[in-house]
């Protein structure tokens, strides 16, 4: 059985299996238009993609693939991958839209014959030349039992909220998120200003929040982290760069544990900061020459900090590293 993270709103993150599977769909799909289907590459990709779906067990008796509202999905499962790079998943969608389909559903048993007529036939309608009645009445008559076309309108009411619900959830969820990330980081440096014991299990708690949400929508954060009046810029300023560096570190397909480090990482590296006068760290005019001399010893006053205070292990050696 294949399992995914669970956030917030119930949404379930799929992972590096179902990112797969999509992709293999589209490139399949995108390259039956240009290649013959006696072509050993069309039935190499052709009999991978059969695998994969033959393959994948989800306590379902058929593997969905869906779009809704620009993200996809496989057997309810949020999925994030580049749809506008190599699948080609963009393209294929938007064509999708012009004759009302939104997904497809395989039956596992499908045979190689029955998988790679289906990919000729509905790769080969010319966007809105029909209507979703249309392409299923000739999917029908093609004999192909076991695939089904989805449409956009069944695909739309089977969520659980609209759209606008849905954002405005995510952005309620962002704001949770975000400013306790911001108290997270405002208690690290109070505690290490008084030579104080760290949480380090609840750094990390809120760590692994944030790639949550930013696994499952990650425009919200990005809103939020781009805000330049918070009241103190300094606790912001770290929450910022955790959600950047998070954002990057998902785009490159890090895995959860090193997004884990990572983003303690990022909460971490001005740590040093709180060993400097208080005066320096807010002084509102231009530094001059003494103030950058001071100003500099923060990097290696954060790995001396964070080594000093925190038990030793692969995050708060990470962050030190980071620090420095």
């Amino acid at each position: 059985m294949t399992t995914g993270l669970k956030d917030s709103l119930g949404l379930i993150i799929g992972g590096k299996i179902e990112e797969k599977l999509l992709t293999s769909f589209f490139v399949l799909y995108k390259n039956a238009r240009i290649i013959e289907e006696n072509n050993a590459t069309f039935q190499r990709q052709a009999d991978g993609f059969l695998n994969q779906i033959t393959s994948y067990t989800d306590d379902a008796s058929r593997i969905e693939l869906k779009t809704v509202n620009g993200r996809y999905f496989l057997n309810e499962k949020l999925v994030r991958f580049d749809d506008r790079g190599m699948s080609g998943a963009a393209g294929v969608v938007a064509e999708w839209r012009t004759f009302g389909v939104g997904g497809v559903s395989f039956d596992p048993t499908i045979t190689l014959d029955e998988l790679t007529r289906f990919i000729k036939f509905i790769s080969g309608i010319r966007p809105g030349s029909q209507d979703f009645d249309a392409v299923t009445l000739s999917l029908k008559k093609e004999s192909m039992a076991k695939v089904k076309l989805l449409s956009a309108r069944e695909v739309q009411a089977s969520q659980p909220a609209s759209n606008t619900e849905v954002r405005r959830q995510f952005r309620a969820a962002a704001r949770t998120t975000f400013f306790k990330a911001m108290s997270v980081v405002e208690e690290v440096m109070s505690l290490t200003q008084q030579e104080q014991k760290i949480n380090v299990s609840k750094t990390k708690r809120v760590v692994h929040t944030l790639i949550d949400h930013i696994t499952r929508d990650e425009s919200s954060l990005i809103e939020l982290s781009a805000i330049k009046n918070f009241d103190d810029y300094t606790y912001a300023h770290s929450t910022n760069v955790c959600v950047y560096s998070l954002t990057l570190g998902v785009r490159l397909g890090f895995d959860r544990a090193r997004l884990s480090q990572l983003g303690f990482t990022a909460l971490f590296h001005d740590v040093g900061k709180v060993k400097l006068p208080t005066d320096l760290i807010r002084k509102p005019d231009a530094f001059d020459e003494n103030d950058w001399i001071q100003m500099q010893l923060h990097p290696v006053l954060g790995a001396k900090t964070i080594l000093r205070n925190l038990k030793f292990d692969a995050h708060s050696a990470r962050a030190a590293r980071g620090a420095f």
